[in-house]
């Protein structure tokens, strides 16, 4: 169902980089007038293909692995009657190329939330983890993607709206553009697209790149408990009773259980 802009005026409250830093949920990097000519992208960037990689952008694209999901999408040029593994072999593909995309960095529109288009620069940290986003202004945002809640898509034709969270096909209106939108829990990125099929296959491997960030946060979390639990073992060993409670050499326990106080398990 088509709605009007004033009736999704929530919808594109995307980054305002001036709120308080307590509030936020990126990490804003300002830039000096001596580090812009540094760090600012160029236009003339060329695109990374299997062919042209280093041995480090090809150890990266190697570490690049699809998420754990109980059902995938079928990549463009697939058909869900296609072998399991051939479709998964060529979603990984896309997935792939997609992140080294991202990594070297690419230009993109971002529609704001007063519908003003702007144009940034977007790259995927080494690690995965962080996306940048570059306004071309001095001003620098990392959003954490593990932190991402959702991702959808939505069709703007002049001042209406289509919301759709799929990438199955829409009805084309006759003026479209193609609105991805990645979903933090107070703010928005809204990224704008000309075709379907480029803007299906950014939501497509945007979640599959959100879930793999939230996948490995996951991980290290799992991790760091399960050391945590061992250090905590370790010390259960070395806890000492105080001598008042001993009886020639030996803890004593009654016989309602071991006596009050804190433990460590």
């Amino acid at each position: 169902m088509w709605s009007t802009a004033g009736e999704l005026a929530n919808l594109l409250q995307c980054c305002n980089s001036s709120e308080a830093p307590g509030e936020a949920e990126f990490r804003v990097v300002h830039l000096s007038i001596d580090d812009m000519d540094r760090h600012l992208p160029h236009a003339d960037d060329s695109p990374v293909t299997p062919n042209t990689l280093t041995s480090r952008q090809q150890s990266l694209r190697e570490r690049i692995r699809l998420p754990k999901l109980r059902r995938y999408p079928v990549p463009v040029g697939c058909s869900p009657d296609d072998p399991e593994e051939l479709r998964r072999e060529e979603l990984l593909s896309c997935f792939q190329d997609f992140v080294m995309e991202l990594h070297q960095g690419v230009h993109m529109t971002q529609l704001t939330a007063n519908q003003e288009y702007s144009d940034i620069h977007c790259q995927v940290f080494e690690n995965l983890q962080t996306l940048k986003v570059d306004q071309g202004s001095g001003c620098m945002i990392e959003f954490p993607l593990a932190a991402v809640s959702k991702v959808y898509r939505i069709v703007k034709n002049d001042d209406k709206w289509l919301g759709h969270s799929s990438i199955a096909p829409l009805p084309l209106p006759t003026n479209p553009e193609h609105i991805v939108v990645v979903e933090f829990m107070r703010r928005k990125l809204a990224f704008v697209f000309r075709d379907v099929v480029t803007a299906q296959r950014f939501l497509m491997c945007m979640e599959l790149l959100t879930r793999s960030a939230q996948e490995q946060a996951g991980s290290g979390l799992s991790g760091a408990c399960a050391r945590a639990e061992e250090v905590l073992r370790g010390l259960q060993g070395h806890v000492r009773h105080p001598p008042s409670q001993r009886r020639g050499g030996v803890d004593a326990i009654g016989a309602d259980g071991p006596p009050a106080g804190p433990r460590i398990r």
